[in-house]
């Protein structure tokens, strides 16, 4: 988990907040008490959690500015 909540600086702190938030918040509707790895890879990893994020705040902006970010980044 470590390993993929980092960039070449080092572990980031929000990224690794976001993954253990999401992680807590799937064992829990899991009835679990637990992070288990299992469950983490079931969610995608942290980097799968951390672009579902990314994603969801750029849906979630009017559609004006979605469509100005898209042309910054090449329509990605």
């Amino acid at each position: 988990m470590l390993d993929e909540a980092s960039t070449d600086a080092g572990v980031e702190a929000p990224y690794l907040q976001l993954v253990l938030e999401r992680l807590w918040e799937r064992e829990r509707e899991l009835g679990s008490r637990e992070l288990r790895l299992e469950t983490f890879r079931a969610i995608g990893g942290a980097r799968a959690v951390v672009r579902e994020h990314v994603r969801g705040a750029l849906d979630a902006l009017p559609l004006a500015e979605q469509e100005a970010r898209r042309g910054s980044y090449g329509n990605s």
